[in-house]
């Protein structure tokens, strides 16, 4: 199972061990991992905080500082594209279902990382939620086109 514990609240213990992938925000990573502040410096120490609580891997996105992802394997930080944000209203879940989208067609996890920071980069240069979300052929055609 893929979690998205938006917005930030305590999960029941029970479902901890059920989340395969769990998604969090700088916010949601704080409040869940009982730090002071999630930051890139200790983005990876709250990730593998809430790895020990039962999901198999953790994605803490950062915003313009880019995701960190801890896995089973170690972790990984990807960088953010930049951009000029217009509206950030809606790439949070432009980010998950992007993200969502590439593992279910069984890609990689860095492959879907990257795709979805594409996708939430396209969203935030526009205004609006649901109306900023780009399409697949979108997101597949940024840095070839502008957004």
């Amino acid at each position: 199972m893929l979690l998205n514990p938006a917005p930030a609240r305590e999960l029941p213990a029970a479902l901890w061990p059920l989340v395969d992938i769990l998604v969090v925000n700088e916010t949601e990573a704080r409040m869940l991992a009982g730090l002071p502040a999630v930051s890139l410096d200790n983005a990876a120490h709250a990730a593998a905080a809430l790895c020990r609580r039962g999901p198999r891997e953790v994605l803490v996105t950062l915003g313009e500082h880019g995701v960190t992802w801890v896995s089973p394997e170690g972790s990984q930080h990807f960088d953010a594209v930049r951009v000029q944000p217009v509206d950030t209203t809606a790439a949070g879940d432009t980010f998950i279902g992007a993200l969502a989208a590439l593992l279910v067609e069984g890609r990689a996890m860095p492959e879907a990382v990257r795709h979805a920071i594409k996708a939430a980069a396209i969203c935030v240069t526009r205004p609006g939620a649901q109306a900023a979300m780009p399409s697949r052929e979108e997101v597949d055609r940024f840095g070839t086109t502008p957004p």
